[in-house]
């Protein structure tokens, strides 16, 4: 990556209005994987106000991209289809459990012939 400024503001203006200290880029980065990177940051050149030689702090700098948890929906969609199919199973049981009671020779009897 490449960084370039030109300022066409008067010495004055530049002296005036830019503060003594200042961030230059900020770099934001998306990452493919897990691990550790190096950065190499080098400055070419920096100048002040008249365009004379200004020196420049650069600091060594990696980054660093641990393994995140992310929820993914599928496992919520499953947990949901499986309590509902449980909730399925133990209404059926329940209502075959009551056929099986409410008949005098043990069948089942047809839901019309139940009598609670």
């Amino acid at each position: 990556m490449n960084l370039f400024a030109l300022s066409l503001d008067s010495p004055e203006d530049l002296n005036t209005l830019q503060p003594a200290s200042f961030t230059l880029a900020t770099l934001e980065l998306r990452a493919i994987g897990v691990g550790l990177s190096q950065l190499d940051v080098s400055v070419l050149e920096m100048g002040d106000a008249l365009g004379d030689p200004l020196p420049a702090t650069v600091v060594a700098a990696s980054v660093d991209v641990g393994a995140a948890s992310i929820p993914e929906p599928a496992s919520l969609w499953l947990a949901l289809a499986g309590a509902a199919a449980l909730h399925s199973r133990r209404r059926w049981h329940r209502r075959h459990d009551i056929w099986t009671r409410s008949s005098s020779n043990g069948k089942a009897a047809p839901p019309s012939a139940i009598t609670i």
